[in-house]
């Protein structure tokens, strides 16, 4: 097993420095945004980290919910208050596609199912597969944009030196552009 893990880590997700990220465009718009807008940032936790998480890393004990039905409740809200915010530019953080953090719940797809949003942006942190007892893990963050988007693009941002080969991590800065 160990051997399949340092594998998957040595063929693993490696992006380059700076590469354009597809533009989903779910309608033709050619509306441009105007002079001001309203943004949300917001880092959604995989729709698992709500109010009674015992997340491992904010020292508990687990590494995703407890149930399946914890991130379905968790990711209801999330679209919900999505979908009333007023923002016309959404940034969110840890959506995650079906997988062993979100037990089985595609959190990306909901949202983007769920907002209104003509043109969508995603590139992932962590994009692994086959990993022994969880499987595919792909996380990352997206732009939901109301307005035209030109482009968006996924920049590199530093990882630890000393990691190696085994960095499953690519933090990145997700940048998009709208035609004001």
């Amino acid at each position: 097993m160990v051997i399949v893990v340092v594998l998957r880590a040595l063929t693993a997700y490696r992006p380059a420095a700076s590469v354009g990220v597809p533009v989903v465009r779910s309608a033709s718009t050619t509306e441009t945004a105007g002079t001001e807008l309203t943004i949300t940032t917001w880092n959604l936790g995989y729709a698992g980290l709500g109010r009674d998480a015992d997340f491992v890393a904010d020292g508990g004990r687990r590494l995703r919910p407890a149930s399946r039905q914890e991130v379905q409740t968790n990711l209801a809200a999330i679209t919900d208050h999505l979908q009333h915010q007023p923002a016309v530019v959404l940034l969110l953080q840890e959506l995650a596609r079906a997988c062993f953090l979100t037990r089985g719940v595609d959190v990306l797809a909901a949202v983007t199912a769920s907002v209104e949003a003509p043109a969508v942006a995603f590139t992932p942190t962590v994009s692994v597969t086959g990993l022994p007892l969880v499987g595919d893990l792909t996380v990352g963050k997206g732009t939901f944009s109301r307005f035209q988007t030109r482009e968006a693009t996924r920049r590199a941002l530093a990882t630890a030196a000393d990691a190696g080969p085994l960095v499953l991590q690519h933090f990145n800065v997700l940048v998009t552009r709208l035609p004001v």
